[in-house]
């Protein structure tokens, strides 16, 4: 059988992939629960199979960052070291490098050895500097590992294309079967057609499943930006998802855009500083939340923070200011203001938000996912 390098390759990136979304989800539980030990197992599992794949290919300096990550993780689970947040620094860091470097172009085929260097020299101080630490035994638990491994099939989207594809060119043939048999007066064969038609309806419904996916991975991805994007403005920040519901694997990777935008003008404009909520009787720690349920044949999302609300004076005076015509005084009115192209309330343009193009953006993005 001839070796088909480029297939494997488009496997292990999915794979990476995966790892590497799960090794960030885990990374973030511990950064909101510091000095738990439990997550530490998981990661240790990641960066394990990752190495493993890595090695499969030929990605020498992925290897290396995977295989110093298990050290890192090893000082805890297996030395007794405490997951500090040095420890979650270094893993969020080597998330984004080992990224990078399973998504090479296949003429590099590898993650330059200067980009990788700087970390590991990271990761080596983090282990030289705890080597006086206490320690504690701490036992690997086999039964854990295995109760995370699950089973899945990885096949590609032009493969359910093609078999979404063959069932309408089935739903088609039923359709002109039905016509033949109905009028033929025989009863053993319209007996055998419904019996047709029903398993048809199941294969149908099967198949047009394989194309959904749960929607919560994506949310939890946002929780990697909300953390950064607060401590960027001085912030504290928390992101709360509620619910799991499944859609089209094409809307999940659609709400990506609009949701992103719209959390980046919940942390600058919505929540308060610190010091501000305090005055007001709030948590210092703002929350954003963001729910999916279903309602009928839709999916509802929901993004809402606790932060201040509409300013209506300044929204008002900003209108005022570009010359755009207001309808009324009533939140419905006030509102809609939000999605004027060039409009924002921001005192001054950050590398966050303040041009007015966010919500102008997410409007277009969801009408064009006729949402």
């Amino acid at each position: 059988m001839e070796f088909d390098r480029a297939a494997l390759l488009r496997s292990f990136r999915d794979e990476a992939e995966e790892l590497l979304s799960q090794l960030e989800r885990l990374a973030l539980d511990l950064d909101e629960n510091p000095g738990e030990r439990g997550p530490i197992e998981d990661m240790f599992r990641c960066a394990h199979t990752l190495k493993g794949g890595a090695s499969c290919v030929g990605f020498e300096q992925v290897m290396s960052v995977a295989h110093e990550l298990e050290a890192l993780f090893e000082a805890v689970t297996a030395q007794g070291r405490a997951p500090d947040r040095g420890l979650i620094a270094l893993t969020l860091e080597a998330v984004d490098v080992l990224r990078r470097g399973a998504q090479v172009p296949d003429s590099e085929c590898e993650l330059p050895l200067a980009e990788a260097e700087p970390l590991l020299q990271r990761i080596a101080r983090w282990l030289e500097s705890h080597d006086e630490a206490p320690r504690e035994a701490v036992v690997w638990s086999a039964e854990r590992e295995a109760a995370t491994q699950g089973h899945s099939l990885r096949v590609d989207v032009e493969r359910l294309d093609l078999l979404l594809n063959l069932v309408g060119e089935v739903a088609i043939a039923q359709g002109r079967l039905s016509n033949a048999i109905e009028g033929s007066g025989d009863a053993a064969s319209q007996s055998a057609l419904q019996a047709f038609q029903g398993l048809f309806h199941g294969l149908h419904e099967s198949v047009m499943r394989l194309r959904l996916v749960p929607l919560r991975p994506t949310l939890e991805r946002f929780r990697r930006a909300v953390r950064e994007l607060s401590q960027r403005v001085g912030k504290r920040v928390e992101l709360v998802i509620d619910g799991d519901v499944e859609v089209d694997m094409t809307l999940a990777d659609a709400l990506r855009d609009p949701l992103m935008h719209m959390l980046r003008n919940a942390i600058d404009h919505g929540i308060e500083a610190p010091g501000r909520r305090v005055e007001l009787g709030k948590p210092a720690m703002g929350r954003i939340t963001i729910s999916a349920r279903y309602d009928g044949n839709y999916v509802v999302v929901t993004l809402r923070d606790d932060g201040a609300g509409l300013d209506t004076g300044r929204l008002l005076e900003k209108a005022k200011q570009l010359g755009l015509p207001i309808a009324g005084a009533d939140d419905a009115a006030l509102q809609e203001l939000l999605y004027a192209p060039g409009l924002s309330t921001a005192e001054q343009v950050t590398n966050i938000s303040g041009r007015g193009i966010g919500m102008d953006v997410v409007r277009r993005g969801i009408e064009a996912l006729r949402g």
